[in-house]
């Protein structure tokens, strides 16, 4: 019988030498947030102990949260994790991330995410009727590292202490209803030691469905027209928007920073903008979205909130619905990826010149 128990004890210590698992957190940022809906950043550099020959990447967030792997987004899904409730189930998104890492003992990979406040701590989710239990008090991100090495060994290594962040990421703000504030020019500077999260307390399941934005599906301006100042105004109308250029929807587009875009797309849609903007770094394009646009001569009486041909803003109530972009150094490309928007029409305006 003894010698059973000790063949079992060794058994069991061959096991631990071929798998190994550290402790796997949700981790915040030590620092409160500047402001409520401040987008957080998270970062990790990991050294491979072997030759790498599988990498899965099991990841989920407090707030709508995106992966990267040596600054490669991870995933094609939107949005994670979509709208759950927050106090009982966070789902887990899992990759395999093989392909984008380094794979040579020795190498680093660094592992990161972006997290943003939508459906966690945002407008959406602290209504004045919100319970405790509801609404999320502060942004935190949770990942597993599974790796597989060439001589047959399996690790798993998780968000802990050992992981730094900060509020001084690309992704200003962010919500369902605020939108996004976003500055190319930030990177992610003055990351800190994360302090563990324990406000999650719930289940954890696997992501079997997940949120697509269509690109098969998107939608080309059918016109553009850039106004300046309005014609027709009295003290009960905002009159009619000045119309000083139309633009071909296929061309390119030159905006001074006292005149507004218009955009129009032909139909409602639950939706992101996506665009290329030329501009000197630090110049910010501002993007508010509408489903209509303002009439007749922009009566007052009959609810216009800006001269008529200008996209009506006012049913968007307290929602701040909004795009802020500033730009970077060189040509830059942009999609939001922390907030969606309903619309038809966008009203864009620039603080300089941009094309």
């Amino acid at each position: 019988m003894m010698k059973d128990i000790y063949y079992y004890l060794g058994w069991c210590c061959s096991l631990l030498a071929v798998f190994t698992v550290r402790a796997v957190d949700f981790i915040s940022p030590v620092d409160n947030p500047p402001v409520k809906t401040a987008g957080a950043v998270f970062e990790k550099a990991e050294i491979n102990a072997g030759d790498v020959v599988r990498a899965i990447w099991k990841v989920t967030g407090q707030g709508v949260f995106e992966a990267y792997v040596n600054g490669s987004l991870v995933g094609d899904d939107f949005l994670k994790p979509g709208f759950t409730e927050i106090g009982k189930c966070r789902h887990v998104y899992s990759y395999d991330v093989t392909e984008l890492i380094r794979g040579a003992k020795g190498s680093t990979n660094v592992f990161s995410a972006t997290v943003a406040a939508g459906w966690w701590c945002d407008a959406m989710m602290s209504s004045k009727n919100a319970m405790p239990w509801q609404v999320g008090k502060k942004l935190a991100f949770r990942g597993e590292i599974e790796l597989e090495y060439a001589d047959g060994k399996r690790e798993t290594r998780g968000t802990d202490s050992t992981w730094r962040a900060s509020y001084a990421g690309p992704v200003v703000e962010a919500g369902i209803y605020e939108g996004e504030t976003y500055d190319a020019r930030r990177k992610g500077e003055g990351l800190k030691p994360v302090e563990v999260n324990s406000e999650f307390n719930g289940e954890f399941r696997p992501a079997v469905a997940k949120i697509v934005l269509r690109r098969d599906l998107a939608l080309k301006p059918i016109s553009m027209y850039v106004t300046k100042g309005a014609e027709g105004a009295n003290t009960s109308a905002f009159g009619k928007a000045k119309i000083v250029r139309r633009v071909d929807a296929s061309g390119r587009i030159h905006l001074k920073s006292d005149e507004l875009l218009v955009v129009d797309f032909g139909q409602n849609a639950s939706a992101v903008p996506a665009f290329q903007v030329v501009g000197a770094s630090g110049t910010t394009v501002k993007i508010r979205h509408a489903e209509m646009l303002n009439e007749a001569n922009g009566e007052k009486s009959r609810g216009n909130d800006g001269p008529a041909g200008t996209p009506y803003l006012a049913s968007l109530r307290s929602a701040k619905a909004a795009l802020s972009y500033t730009l970077g150094e060189g040509p830059n490309s942009f999609m939001p990826r922390h907030t969606f928007f309903g619309y038809r029409y966008l009203a864009v305006t620039a603080t300089a010149p941009v094309t």
